[in-house]
């Protein structure tokens, strides 16, 4: 199982605007060797073409939570893509887009390349949303 992990600061009180904001996000496959860049754009990430495949909504974010070392996160139950049909497909990692499809973050897989092909283990993520408070505000 594969995880990701944002980090940023934000202003004390804007947590929860976060989460919200997080309802509104698509967690994707990418199947091109591409290591991510602070530059890229989600035109950086070739998603997989296969009749089993698309992005799966992020909409069941948790309560913003403190852990063990008093950092926010928000967490995400497990999604998970499975091939059902179709030739293999080699799984690079995953990015996350917004609803207007513009690139939040990826995370590429540090066992990459997985691979997905009917009847073998699916693909699965656990998305979290940690969040640190930047000591200069």
């Amino acid at each position: 199982m594969a995880g990701f992990v944002l980090t940023t600061a934000f202003e004390k009180g804007a947590l929860e605007q976060v989460r919200d904001l997080l309802e509104t996000l698509f967690a994707c496959l990418y199947t091109n060797e591409h290591d991510p860049t602070p530059d890229d754009t989600a035109d950086d990430y070739i998603q997989p073409v296969a009749a089993w495949y698309d992005p799966l909504p992020l909409d069941s974010w948790g309560s913003i939570v403190e852990t063990d070392a008093g950092i926010p996160a928000v967490y995400h139950p497990v999604v998970s893509w499975e091939a059902t049909s179709g030739d293999p497909v080699s799984i690079q990692g995953f990015f996350v887009l917004d609803s207007s499809g513009r690139l939040c973050w990826s995370f590429p897989d540090p066992d990459r390349p997985f691979l997905l092909f009917v009847g073998g283990p699916s693909y699965s993520a656990a998305p979290r949303f940690t969040l640190r408070q930047d000591p200069d505000l």
